[in-house]
């Protein structure tokens, strides 16, 4: 659960699921919240707003055979393991806009070739990689019980500082992904965090996009 002061009497509480296939129902989630609250002793007095929504985690890149080219979460930018997507975006913006003024300025300019090279200038195959390990990471986070994501999360924070930051960005040009952009880079932190004695139930299988009520 998630707690945000907001002045005076009023808190927003969020209860959120990490990663699920197939996702927790929103009825889930607001049974789970009352529940929660209702153990530490927090008596609602008004509800002034409720809010509901899915974030898309994993799945494939999306926008390549077609004209129309996604950006943002449209196109696959949520991070597969966290659910974060706005930096992500962000630091991709310029090498969208770069590869839109190229096309645009291409006499031969074809809105088909034109896509898909806007496409590929974002995610180009090592993104595409870096992305498929962190998909990863979210089918072992689904495939945890409780004791074992407290761990995980225990010693995931306890790592060096550059480390997980890198994997919590997961994107070229943001803070520290150099330590996660090549294959050698990710197995090295693969060993450091996953490849322990209580984390046995590892597993490749691609699973389909998971979702996130939150």
């Amino acid at each position: 659960m998630y707690v945000m002061p907001l002045g005076g009497d009023r808190v927003f509480f969020e209860e959120t699921s990490l990663v699920a296939n197939p996702g927790v129902s929103f009825e889930e989630c607001k049974e789970r919240c009352t529940r929660r609250l209702e153990g530490m002793g927090v008596e609602i007095g008004e509800v002034y707003e409720e809010e509901f929504c899915y974030i898309p985690m994993g799945g494939e890149v999306t926008g390549r055979g077609q004209r129309i080219v996604p950006i943002g979460a449209a196109s696959g930018m949520v991070h597969p393991s966290t659910g974060y997507q706005i930096c992500r975006t962000l630091s991709c913006n310029l090498d969208f806009a770069d590869a839109i003024l190229r096309e645009l300025k291409d006499p031969s300019f074809s809105p088909d070739v034109a896509s898909a090279r806007i496409n590929d200038a974002v995610w180009t195959p090592e993104a595409i990689r870096q992305r498929n390990f962190a998909v990863f990471g979210g089918d072992f986070l689904m495939k945890q019980k409780v004791s074992g994501l407290q761990g995980f999360f225990s010693g995931f924070f306890k790592l060096p500082f550059p480390l997980w930051t890198g994997f919590l960005a997961g994107m070229k040009n943001l803070p520290n992904n150099d330590r996660h952009e090549t294959w050698y880079n990710r197995c090295a932190f693969f060993s450091l965090r996953f490849a322990r004695p209580t984390t046995s139930n590892l597993t490749t299988r691609r699973f389909p996009p998971r979702l996130r009520p939150g």
